[in-house]
């Protein structure tokens, strides 16, 4: 009789825990759409600059990485 009336409490008290905890309110607002009518890369990305990859006057042009012998990977 003791196992039967440990699976009935077991059983019966399993839906109180699975009652959800109450909802909290949110703590920040919904993000919104900003306008993009006036954007003018709306549709498509405006042109890389690649002015980053030259050297500034002056300065030397970098060399060459080494390859060890023998190459990494075969």
């Amino acid at each position: 009789m003791g196992p039967v009336l440990t699976v009935a409490t077991v059983t019966a008290g399993f839906p109180v825990l699975a009652v959800p905890a109450a909802a909290n309110p949110p703590t920040t607002s919904a993000f919104s759409t900003p306008n993009t009518d006036n954007c003018p890369q709306k549709t498509q990305p405006p042109p890389p600059i690649d002015s980053s990859e030259v050297p500034a006057p002056g300065e030397p042009t970098p060399t060459k990485l080494p390859v060890p012998s023998p190459p990494i990977g075969g």
